[in-house]
C-alpha cells in the first residue's frame, strides 16, 4: 500500500462506496492489485467494462485514460457470481445482500437510511422496534386477514426507511392515518364534485349510498378516527371538517421521519 498509494486510495474508495458491490476476494488490497495491476499512470482511472455491471471484481473493471470516451463492451455471458459490499453487524462482517435479506427489505429501500449514516445494527434494532409497535388486533386494521397482512408488511418496509430518532413515533397508527387522510380527502372531493357530499335531500340519499366514493369514505372514517385517537399530537383535529388542516401537518411529519427535506411552511 505504501508502494502504490494511489491504487490503495482507489481501493479504499470502492470498498466504502454506496450503491455498488465488491468481490469478496477484493476486500484485500493485495488481491485487488494482483488481479488488476497498477494504473499505467496518473491519467488512468478505474471504469466498469460492461454497461450493466455495478460490482467491482476480477474481469469487471479496467484502467482507462481519463479523457477516453465511455465505450462499454458487450457482456459475453450472464454473470455467474454475485458480489456484495460488506456491512458490520454485531462487530462481524456480513455481505450487504445477506444483511438486506435479514432485514426483510431491499437495498433500494434501505439505501436512503444507510446514506444518512444509520448503521446496519441500528436498522436491525429498529426492525425490533417496528414489531413492538404492531398490534394485530387493533380495531382500525382491515378485518380481512389478507388486507391486514398486506398493510403490516408495508408498514415494516416503511419503518425501515425511518430515521432512528423517529422510530418510536413512526407507529402503524401513524402510517394508517397518513394513508387514510389522503383517501378521505379524495373521496370527499369526488363527492363534492357531483354535489353529494354535504347534506342531501331525501331523493339524493340513495344516489349517494350507491357511490363507491361514499362507501370508501364511510369505511375509512371510523378506522381513521380510531387510529387518530392513539396519537396525541393530532387527536385534537376533527376528521369531519379539519382534513385540509391535518393533511399538510401529517405529510410533513412523514417526510421528516424519512429524512426528506420538508418544504418551507410545512411543520
Amino acid at each position: 500500500m505504501k508502494a502504490y498509494p494511489r491504487e490503495a486510495a482507489i481501493h479504499k474508495a470502492i470498498i466504502t462506496k454506496r450503491g455498488t458491490g465488491v468481490a469478496g476476494s477484493w476486500q484485500k488490497f493485495e488481491q485487488f492489485l494482483a488481479d488488476l495491476g497498477p494504473a499505467p499512470d496518473d491519467d488512468h482511472e478505474l471504469r466498469f467494462i460492461y454497461a450493466d455491471s455495478f460490482v467491482y471484481g476480477p474481469g469487471l473493471v479496467e484502467w482507462v485514460k481519463r479523457d477516453a470516451p465511455k465505450a462499454y463492451k458487450p457482456r459475453p455471458t450472464p454473470p455467474t457470481e454475485q458480489y456484495s459490499q460488506w456491512a458490520q453487524v454485531n462487530g462481524k462482517p456480513v455481505s450487504y445482500s445477506e444483511f438486506v435479506k435479514s432485514a426483510g427489505g431491499t437495498f433500494k429501500e434501505l439505501a436512503p437510511v444507510l446514506n444518512a449514516q444509520v448503521t446496519p445494527d441500528q436498522i436491525l434494532d429498529q426492525k425490533a422496534t417496528a414489531e413492538r409497535h404492531i398490534n394485530r388486533d387493533a380495531s382500525w386494521l382491515p378485518a380481512q386477514p389478507e388486507r391486514r397482512d398486506a398493510f403490516l408488511a408495508a408498514y415494516r418496509l416503511w419503518h425501515m426507511q425511518v430515521l432512528p430518532r423517529f422510530a418510536d413515533a413512526a407507529t402503524p397508527e401513524f402510517l394508517f392515518l397518513f394513508i387514510a387522510i389522503g383517501q378521505l380527502m379524495k373521496a370527499r372531493d369526488d363527492l363534492n364534485a357531483i354535489g353529494l357530499f354535504s347534506k342531501t335531500m331525501n331523493a339524493q340519499k340513495q344516489q349517494r349510498e350507491d357511490q363507491p366514493a361514499w362507501k370508501r369514505y364511510c369505511e375509512l372514517l371510523p378506522k381513521a378516527q380510531a387510529a387518530l385517537a392513539t396519537i396525541p399530537t393530532y387527536n385534537s383535529y376533527s376528521l369531519f371538517n379539519e382534513l385540509d388542516e391535518l393533511h399538510p401537518r401529517i405529510t410533513a411529519a412523514e417526510q421528516r421521519f424519512r429524512g426528506v427535506t420538508v418544504k418551507p411552511g410545512q411543520r
